[in-house]
């Protein structure tokens, strides 16, 4: 109401809107600065400058702090008119990009233009129309400023994932202007796309991705470069150590664990979106997966949100032949094994792994049944020959005698690797047992089956030699 009293004509209107306080600030750049917003709707209104300069070369735009104050001060209509832009008062309209042409491109102390500001706050569906007349209105030289830490007005949009400013750039500019292509190509490349991943804007990549179609502009995002700047920023939050560990399992194949362990979800959904790597890549030197490696750190966020993915198949085997569940159970980590035990398939397989351990125990048990037969079978026939008439030297009591002892030896051979395979083993895990315990029923049935054998042929030569025919 002050203003508007104040501005009941031109002439006192041009003198508020000219009137410099300390340090050259004018009206604008206070009430932006003290966050009065009511104040500075109602100067923009009667057209203050957004782009006026202090004495700290900052402009009023320069003092916003959050989007609401940068969405009054750029969707707020101009009503008036003014002559002198250089004063401070600003061209009239009745529209929301009321922003002369050469204001774009001004600059503030850290080198930031309207646009830069703009793409840092206003994310509103409404503020499309007025970013896009900006970006028509701008030259190529002002669309690629730079601010001092050398970034356009879409590397602000990418670090803060503002998809508005895709959309303004996409219907602001002048596809059939060579200089304006130029302007764009330059700014939209891999690094645009490098920088939202990391900062986790996959939107921006993805929009990104589709707007560059539409304008002809190729975008590229090297796996590589992605790699690296995660490798940087692990470096940086966990240690040097723990990066060079790291760049050895992304030099073996396996990025995605990278983007993973510094929490960079949407980067590993674009490297897997790729088609370049999947769920389930493994590193080539240990063939472990995401899983395994991230139970190996112990990382539970990791294996949890790995988990929900249904194309992740926990059952995978590294090179020494171990799924994720037993690296957990032999590093003694419960929480990972809760986890993965939650897991349907897993669950599932390990009780397989308890049948089949059932499954070779009976096996074994039987074995060492018929083990015990044949023993006792061969340990009395050591003590009588076939017949008493016949003498020791003869051809079929020695070969009865030996096939005889070679008989219980087997047998009790059989015996002893039956035993030692039921005996309970808790420190090792299931799958190893299944595996020990189907190895050891392996050679307990060889050393039955030559057993067996043995007492065949012992038999055999005992009815030889005790046959009326033999003695004649």
């Amino acid at each position: 109401m002050v203003i508007s009293i104040l501005a009941q004509s031109i002439h006192d209107k041009e003198r508020l809107l000219r009137l410099e306080g300390p340090k050259k600030n004018t009206a604008l750049h206070l009430a932006v600065l003290y966050r009065h917003k009511d104040t500075a709707k109602a100067l923009v209104e009667h057209g203050a400058s957004l782009t006026i300069h202090n004495e700290y070369n900052d402009m009023p735009i320069s003092y916003c702090t959050d989007s609401k104050m940068l969405q009054t001060l750029l969707s707020t209509p101009r009503t008036t008119s003014a002559t002198n832009n250089q004063s401070g008062l600003q061209a009239p309209a009745n529209s929301l990009c009321t922003i002369p042409k050469e204001d774009i491109g001004k600059m503030d102390a850290i080198k930031k233009s309207i646009l830069h500001y703009a793409s840092l706050h206003l994310k509103q569906k409404k503020s499309t129309d007025a970013f896009s007349k900006w970006i028509s209105m701008a030259s190529p030289g002002q669309l690629l400023r730079r601010d001092k830490d050398g970034a356009t007005f879409l590397d602000i949009a990418a670090m803060v994932g503002n998809t508005r400013v895709l959309e303004a750039l996409q219907r602001g500019i002048d596809p059939t202007n060579p200089e304006v292509r130029a302007a764009v190509r330059d700014m939209i490349n891999g690094e645009i796309g490098l920088s939202a991943l990391m900062k986790g804007h996959k939107g921006f990549v993805d929009q990104l991705v589709a707007s560059s179609k539409m304008i002809a502009v190729d975008v590229k995002i090297n796996v590589k470069a992605l790699t690296e700047a995660l490798l940087v920023e692990i470096a940086q939050t966990h240690g040097p150590a723990t990066a060079t560990e790291l760049r050895t399992i992304a030099d073996n194949s396996l990025p995605t664990y990278v983007a993973l362990y510094a929490d960079k979800y949407e980067a590993f959904e674009f490297m897997v979106e790729s088609r370049l790597l999947t769920e389930n890549q493994s590193d080539e030197e240990k063939k472990r997966t995401c899983l395994h490696w991230a139970v190996v750190h112990r990382r539970a966020d990791i294996i949890e949100r790995l988990l929900k993915l249904a194309h992740v198949r926990p059952s995978m085997e590294d090179a020494e032949g171990k799924m994720a569940l037993q690296i957990a159970f032999e590093e003694d980590n419960q929480e990972a094994m809760e986890m993965l035990r939650g897991r349907a398939d897993v669950k599932e397989h390990e009780e397989k792994l308890f049948r089949d351990r059932e499954v070779y125990a009976q096996v074994l048990d039987g074995i060492l049944v018929g083990a015990a037969l044949i023993g006792g079978v061969t340990f009395a026939g050591w003590f009588q020959i076939p017949s008493a008439t016949l003498a020791f030297e003869t051809a079929a009591v020695k070969i009865f005698w030996g096939a005889n002892n070679l008989s219980f030896y087997f047998a009790m051979a059989s015996m002893c690797v039956s035993i030692t395979a039921l005996l309970p083993t808790p420190a090792m895990y299931v799958g190893d047992i299944v595996a020990q315990i189907r190895r050891d029923a392996r050679w307990a049935s060889i050393l039955l089956g030559l057993s067996l054998v043995a007492v065949i042929m012992a038999f055999a030569s005992a009815g030889f030699s005790a046959a009326p025919t033999w003695n004649s």
